[in-house]
């Protein structure tokens, strides 16, 4: 169960927290060996002693903006962490006896083709070996999460040719000229890099936009012990000595994007510093930059707006029983017009935006497709909605080629267009997105027999059979209730590992992009690590940011975790992401016991400031922050109690409680739909704005201040009906009548 994994991890934490500050703390356990401490017939190299080092820092005068800035980071931290000052130098300065060489320069050249590489002094570099979906181990050696994926170009994501034979087994094919330039380097990719070891030489080289940054941050994490827990909250050891022993840790992520979808995964530094390529993420061009969608999604009708055409154009629009229509529908993809319409809109996209990556030609959020007799007779024929779309992308993607072949069009695979066609392959230049929203959330994708999991999992085989270039927009939070418990944290290794599995390319993982959620900022830590690498054991995160982010309160919140985790596997309960703070998993039994470990955890917080990477602060972060942080997590027990107690039992302390932590955090949204404000309102009075409900008692019409009306249905027909639950899909739906609502 999630409790006794937990606990036995937390066993093996409680140890490695008595041992040296710094050592190694990630997946692999023959890192431990290797890491600062080691000692033994191999020789170690000290990269500082008694807070003074030897060491310079080496980049080429050449230097790309991210190694320039991978420079600086490595120097504030080992200086954070040791107390010495490590020079930077550049390549036009001779080779130094000691130095940490970073990125593809001179010093690298000279010193790889003065060695005879291969013998005992550095252990061969592994090949590219097991498959998308794991870290593999071989001996004493480390190797990362590894990817059989096709390369990305620095510019955008058009791909190289497949690599052929892997990395090579030594660094010796690494060698380069004396101007710092390696074709074999390019094996690597933007995002790869090799940590090496040679004589008194450190070498953390890769990628020039990512890569060599990349191994910056892998070699302070895996080696020296660092983490970024959040974008204010840190662990930097402090250890005046710093011993390495022979490293050799070849790294390449799996997936070409990864998207962290959480407001606090979009601070720059901390989506680089956990190898997050974000395009939602402020990353600069000292980060390498960002994956640049250029619109975001759903952008039919921002290519043919219907205010401008629908009037003299009804053709250009979806058709039902012979009746053109745009509300609530899509494009009719077969008209030439709309082609060459969209085709200019794309163009006029990328003029706008030169550094885009991605232009998504996508359908609308709604269904409404077009049923004319040409989109009806390819749909009919290819078993699939999305034919038409496929077919109209394909076209809109080879016509822009020409002109921008390094842009790649982007189309989902979303609802009624989730079924892969038959024969409609799409095009190199097109992203097929699956997008998973129907799908139980309690339970892996592949592990879970309702028929929404069973069938999106054969339409990504049948995707993964059709296409090369699949990415996932995956759900990881309840956007009815962004502070409801919502216990997936089981499922989010396994999806993830499911997606390598079939050779999908990117990641999107939505969460609540809007501020504060339920573990907003654990979730975005955990899923940072399995996007690099899939085989990465999430506990091992989750209890490392439990010790790091709440100190002594920690254990008592894992314990509520697992109390609610063990309730949703015990019981076999499913898990929409619309699903309202009645559920099974969340009995009286379990709120309860929650208010307990919380009380305990408010017991157990220590007074203490965060770490801030940055040197940022703000008044939030003076005084008792970690009780902050504990009452932050408490908050989802407190919405539960809020929102299923009658309004005339309602304790006034609860709700003052609750919004005192709203308020020191500034969380702004209650929802996807709905601000935090209506529901501060709502509480205040509970029949403002509402309608008398509908014949059949199952649906009230909610007029929210200063917009249109919203038909939606009540959690419970007695208590706050301000607070609304969609239906399915976050659209108008049908739920039980009575007392609850579901």
């Amino acid at each position: 169960m999630w409790i006794k994994r937990t606990l036995t991890l937390t066993v093996w934490l409680l140890l490695g927290c008595s041992m040296q500050a710094g050592v190694n703390h990630q997946v692999r356990p023959e890192a431990d060996r290797i890491g600062l401490t080691a000692e033994g017939k191999d020789k170690t190299l000290v990269l500082a002693q008694d807070g003074k080092t030897d060491y310079v820092i080496a980049q080429s005068v050449n230097a790309s903006p991210s190694e320039q800035y991978a420079a600086t980071e490595l120097q504030k931290f080992l200086k954070e962490i040791s107390g010495a000052e490590f020079p930077v130098i550049t390549d036009d300065k001779p080779l130094q006896p000691c130095e940490i060489i970073l990125g593809q320069n001179k010093h690298l050249a000279k010193l790889l083709n003065s060695c005879e590489m291969g013998n005992e002094s550095s252990k061969s570099v592994p090949d590219f070996i097991g498959t998308r979906s794991g870290a593999t181990k071989q001996s004493d050696e480390v190797v990362a999460s590894v990817s059989e994926a096709i390369p990305l170009d620095c510019h955008g994501l058009r791909p190289r040719n497949a690599l052929a034979g892997g990395l090579p087994r030594s660094l010796r094919s690494l060698a380069m000229t004396e101007g710092g330039v390696s074709q074999e380097f390019t094996m690597l990719g933007d995002e790869g890099f090799t940590i090496q070891t040679v004589g008194n030489y450190l070498i953390i080289a890769g990628g020039r936009r990512r890569g060599t940054m990349y191994g910056v941050y892998t070699f302070l994490e895996e080696y020296l012990g660092c983490r970024w827990f959040t974008s204010k909250v840190s662990r930097i050891p402090k250890n005046q000595t710093l011993r390495i022993g022979p490293l050799n840790n070849t790294q390449r992520p799996v997936f070409e994007y990864r998207e962290d979808f959480y407001a606090d995964a979009f601070d720059g530094a901390w989506a680089a510093r956990n190898k997050l390529n974000s395009s939602n993420a402020n990353l600069g061009q000292q980060q390498g930059g960002r994956i640049v969608y250029h619109p975001w999604a759903h952008t039919f009708y921002l290519l043919v707006p219907p205010e401008k055409y629908f009037k003299d154009h009804p053709e250009y629009y979806s058709e039902h029983n012979g009746k053109r229509f745009y509300e609530n529908g899509q494009l009719c993809l077969t008209n030439p017009d709309v082609l060459k319409i969209a085709i200019a809109q794309v163009k006029q996209w990328i003029k706008e935006r030169p550094d885009v990556n991605i232009v998504p030609v996508s359908q609308n959020d709604a269904g409404g497709w077009c049923e004319c007799a040409d989109c009806a007779a390819l749909d009919e024929k290819e078993g699939s909605h999305s034919a038409t779309i496929i077919n109209f992308v394909n076209q809109v993607a080879q016509a822009i080629e020409p002109e921008y072949p390094d842009v790649v069009i982007d189309t989902f695979a979303y609802q009624y267009s989730r079924k892969p066609p038959r024969t409609i392959k799409p095009r190199h230049n097109v992203i097929v997105r699956l997008c998973s929203i129907e799908c139980c959330c309690a339970h892996p994708l592949d592990g879970c027999p309702v028929s929404e999991n069973t069938s999106f999992v054969e339409d990504l085989k049948g995707w993964a059979k059709l296409h090369n270039r699949i990415y996932i927009w995956n759900y990881v939070t309840n956007f009815a209730h962004y502070i409801m418990p919502f216990p997936n944290f089981d499922v989010l290794a396994p999806n993830i590992r499911l997606f390598a599995k079939y050779n999908v390319r990117g990641v999107f993982e939505q969460g609540n992009s809007s501020g504060y959620g339920e573990f907003a900022e654990l979730r975005a830590y955990v899923i940072a690590k399995l996007l690099w690498n899939p085989d990465y054991d999430p506990l091992i995160a989750i209890n490392e940011f439990m010790d790091g982010y709440y100190g002594k309160a920690g254990p008592a919140i894992r314990k509520y975790l697992g109390i609610i985790h063990d309730k949703v596997a015990k019981d076999n309960i499913h898990l929409g992401i619309y699903n309202p703070p009645i559920m099974p998993y969340l009995t009286n039994q379990i709120i309860q016991q929650a208010v307990q470990y919380f009380d305990e955890a408010e017991g157990l917080a220590e007074n203490a400031e965060p770490q801030h990477p940055d040197g940022y602060r703000d008044d939030r972060s003076v005084g008792d922050e970690v009780r902050w942080r504990v009452r932050m997590a408490r908050l989802p027990v407190m919405y539960v109690q809020i929102v299923t107690t009658p309004y005339s039992r309602l304790d006034p302390k609860l709700t003052a409680g609750f919004f005192e932590v709203v308020d020191h955090y500034y969380i702004s949204r209650i929802a996807e739909s709905r601000e935090m404000q209506v529901f501060r309102q709502a509480l205040q009075n509970p029949f403002l704005g509402i309608r008398a409900p509908s014949e059949d008692a199952d649906e009230f019409v909610w007029r929210r201040p200063g917009r249109d009306k919203l038909r939606c249905h009540p959690i419970r027909a007695r208590i706050l009906n301000r607070i609304c639950l969609p239906g399915q899909f976050g659209r108008r739906g049908r739920f039980k009548t009575g007392r609850h609502y579901y």
